[in-house]
C-alpha cells in the first residue's frame, strides 16, 4: 500500500512539473503561421536570426527550403519569412519571399520564380510597396510597411540566394 501511494505521489509530481514546463500564455499564439505551412509543404527550418529593435519589439527573419537536391540537374524551394513583433511579443505583420531556383549540382543555380506575400495581423498596419524580383541565383523582394497610428515605416530589402549545390541562404 504504501509504494501504491509513493508512486502515485512520485506521478502527480511529474505531471504537475511537466504542466509546468509546457508555456500557456497567450505569447504562444504569436509563434508564426508560416511554420505550420512550411512544415506541410515539406519545407524545413534551416536558418533563424532576430533583431531587436529600439521600441521594444523585434524582427524574426527565418529561411525554410526544400530537403536535399538528390539528382544533378533539381528544383530548390525555399521561402524567406521576415516577421514584426511588438513589444509584447504580439505578431503585427509578416512578408515571405518564396523562389524556386533551378540547379545543375556543382555548377550553377538559377532563380525561375519568385512571389512575395505580405501578411497583417494588427489592422494598425498595411503595406505600402511590395515589389519581388529576380536575378540569377538570387531572389529580392522589397518590401515597406507602415503604422497607421504612429506613421511608422518599416522598409526592408528581403533576399534569398541558391549556390550551385543547392544551399539557400
Amino acid at each position: 500500500m504504501k509504494k501504491t501511494v509513493k508512486h502515485l505521489l512520485v506521478s502527480i509530481l511529474a505531471a504537475s512539473s511537466l504542466c509546468t514546463a509546457i508555456p500557456l500564455s497567450a505569447s504562444a499564439a504569436t509563434v508564426s503561421p508560416q511554420i505550420s505551412e512550411n512544415v506541410s509543404s515539406g519545407l524545413v527550418m534551416v536558418d533563424q536570426t532576430v533583431e531587436h529593435l529600439a521600441d521594444g519589439g523585434y524582427i524574426t527573419i527565418e529561411i525554410y527550403e526544400s530537403p536535399s537536391l538528390s539528382r544533378a540537374i533539381s528544383q530548390k524551394q525555399g521561402r524567406k519569412v521576415v516577421t514584426q513583433s511588438d513589444s509584447n511579443g504580439k505578431m503585427v505583420w509578416q512578408y515571405t519571399l518564396s523562389a524556386t531556383f533551378s540547379v545543375n549540382s556543382g555548377v550553377s543555380a538559377t532563380c525561375t520564380k519568385v512571389t512575395g506575400t505580405p501578411s497583417i495581423y494588427d489592422t494598425a498596419w498595411f503595406t505600402v510597396s511590395n515589389t519581388p524580383n529576380r536575378s540569377g541565383n538570387r531572389a529580392t523582394g522589397n518590401i515597406t510597411m507602415q503604422n497607421r497610428t504612429s506613421k511608422q515605416k518599416v522598409s526592408r530589402s528581403v533576399t534569398l540566394t541558391c549556390d550551385a549545390y543547392g544551399n539557400l541562404s
